[in-house]
């Protein structure tokens, strides 16, 4: 579902609360695009409760209270965290996150972090704030590699890393240098995937 303002995405999650069969549906994936505005993906029976963070200090205190961050976007000058209680991924699931102004230094926090056990579970910019927000999860049942370069030799890494096992988790292009982050994850449960780097959607 597409929503063009910031109002109108709140008001639909406030309205998600009830929506299937007295079942609540949370937010399973968030996305943002400056002029089609937010596209977001529910799903039923997707954790226990769900929270939208638009100040990022308040994410330790959600934190605190036994949420994660799952999902993220920003619009304008607003970043938007959805951060989910008791799902199945995240569960118990030590997370950190950080905010840089640069894709170069973004790239080497990236990097420090996954030498340190983590993995990139969410990543946008604020065009607004010029800044990225980066979140990253300690997922030790699974391993990553990842990706940092530009978009037109990505394709062949990519195939070469599903050939042993991986598949794409994350995949976000720099609007600034149009440089492209592909995170990829073991995980048994996928077999197969698609790409389509550089499509247009039409509004």
């Amino acid at each position: 579902m597409i929503l063009k303002d910031y109002d109108s995405f709140l008001e639909l999650v406030k309205e998600s609360g009830d929506r299937v069969n007295g079942q609540p549906e949370q937010i399973y994936s968030l996305a943002c695009d400056e002029n089609l505005g937010f596209a977001v993906f529910f799903m039923n029976k997707y954790g226990t409760a769900q929270a939208v963070v638009t100040n990022l200090s308040d994410i330790e205190k959600k934190w605190e209270d036994g949420f994660q961050v799952t999902s993220c976007a920003a619009r304008d000058s607003t970043f938007c965290i959805i951060m989910t209680k008791d799902t199945d991924e995240y569960r118990d699931k030590q997370q950190m996150w950080f905010t840089c102004y640069t894709w170069n230094k973004t790239c080497d926090q990236i990097n420090e972090q996954i030498k340190a056990g983590f993995t990139v579970t969410g990543i946008c910019y604020c065009t607004g704030l010029r800044q990225y927000f980066v979140v990253l999860t300690k997922i030790p049942e699974v391993k990553n590699s990842h990706y940092i370069y530009d978009t037109t030799a990505v394709l062949n890494w990519m195939d070469e890393q599903h050939h042993v096992g991986y598949h794409p988790t994350i995949i976000f292009t720099d609007p600034i240098l149009n440089k492209t982050l592909v995170v990829m994850t073991t995980d048994e449960k996928r077999s197969s995937y698609q790409y389509v780097f550089g499509y247009k959607l039409k509004y």
